[in-house]
């Protein structure tokens, strides 16, 4: 009983235990489908008590060896070297609390408890929410399309801005974490300024200067065939979109970086994950481009 509740706590009340230990830029950087970092709040606990989990791709895991029960316990797969090791074991601590509390008050037997854990989206759940679902032992990247992820485990936050606006806006799940003084709103809030300033200053000073050198720095190779001309088109237009102010039409690394300084971080946000997309587009063409030359 303590165990499931435990686990159930915890996957509940993820949106603001994550905030805890995902909180840079770096830390989402890891949390991308194809690097078996976790992006989903779902647990693997093995197909059947002979076959462990080796399920690396979930954000909580049953570790366990058949020869030694002892060494039972739970791996929390999303901490980075950022995370603040305190905060991260408080609020996770307080999520498994709430679980474990909700189990043995409610009388609920482990075969119930495991039957929830283990339930799919639509089917109700005394605990848990009725439309997620909360196990699994496939590959969640393999197994899944990004659409069938986010219907059935939810949709992760894809920035620290949205990561941090669950301390804000997930009220019922925030008083998991306030609830007998432990994190306490002050140190709740403190912690959430410090990560968004954080945030942008890494964007202003960091993130969007590299980007920018990439794309100054592109030189396009003497090539004639159709395919490489196509190619120096594309990045050119990618150059253009993100680098090259127009009168009257910023570029978006221009829009991202006046955006933070302005201080509308919701339109910050989003920017963030334009740009980051038109990077990635842009590093595979020079890629392609570079093996056109051997």
């Amino acid at each position: 009983v303590i165990g499931y509740g435990a686990l159930m706590g915890f996957l509940r009340n993820y949106e603001v235990v994550g905030p805890f230990i995902s909180a840079s830029n770096d830390a989402f950087n890891r949390l991308k489908p194809g690097f078996e970092a976790p992006v989903c709040i779902v647990a693997a606990l093995g197909r059947d008590p002979a076959t462990p989990a080796r399920n690396r791709t979930v954000l909580a895991g049953l570790v366990r060896e058949i020869d030694n029960p002892r060494a039972t316990r739970f791996e929390l797969r999303s901490p980075n070297p950022y995370t603040n090791t305190y905060l991260a074991v408080a609020a996770s601590i307080l999520a498994m609390l709430d679980g474990i509390r909700w189990a043995v008050e409610s009388d609920t037997e482990p075969a119930a408890l495991l039957a929830e854990l283990s339930k799919k989206p639509g089917e109700p759940g005394a605990y848990l929410e009725r439309d997620r679902a909360y196990r699994a032992e496939d590959n969640v990247f393999d197994n899944y399309t990004q659409e069938e992820r986010d219907r059935l485990f939810g949709v992760p936050p894809a920035t620290v801005w949205e990561n941090m606006r669950n301390l804000e806006t997930c009220a019922d799940r925030l008083a998991v974490l306030t609830a007998g003084g432990t994190l306490t709103p002050r140190v709740i809030d403190a912690f959430r300024d410090s990560a968004t300033e954080r945030w942008k200053r890494e964007l202003l000073v960091r993130i969007v200067p590299e980007d920018l050198e990439i794309i100054r720095s592109w030189q396009p190779h003497d090539l004639t065939s159709v395919r490489a001309l196509d190619l120096h088109r594309h990045i050119d237009a990618l150059r253009h979109e993100l680098a090259d102010d127009q009168d009257g039409n910023p570029s978006l690394c221009t829009q991202l970086s006046t955006a933070l300084a302005e201080n509308r971080l919701a339109e910050a946000s989003r920017l963030q994950i334009v740009v980051a997309d038109r990077m990635e587009q842009l590093r595979r063409l020079v890629e392609e481009e570079r093996r056109l030359v051997f």
